[in-house]
């Protein structure tokens, strides 16, 4: 049987080696780095799955805090969505 075949797309390499080890054996572990590309590669050949890293906050920012909060004031509306959805 086949694995099942990942795309996933994150800029820390920390992050991706850490996924690659956890589940090498498991699946086949495509890697984009850029963000750009990724739609490129889902063209390109359709994956199973595709884990994209959305957040990274860069806290050397002026207003760091406040998008920090709105976006996690933004991602508790989507678990609310999603728990809706469910019913």
């Amino acid at each position: 049987m086949k694995n099942k075949e990942i795309l996933i797309c994150d800029d820390q390499e920390i992050f991706i080696e850490k996924f690659k080890n956890n589940h090498n054996g498991a699946y086949t572990i495509n890697v984009e780095r850029d963000i750009t590309n990724v739609l490129n590669r889902i063209n390109e050949q359709l994956p199973d799955i595709v884990l994209l890293d959305l957040y990274h906050p860069k806290d050397n920012l002026v207003d760091f805090n406040i998008r920090k909060l709105k976006a996690e004031e933004e991602l508790k509306k989507l678990d609310a969505q999603i728990d809706i959805t469910k019913e």
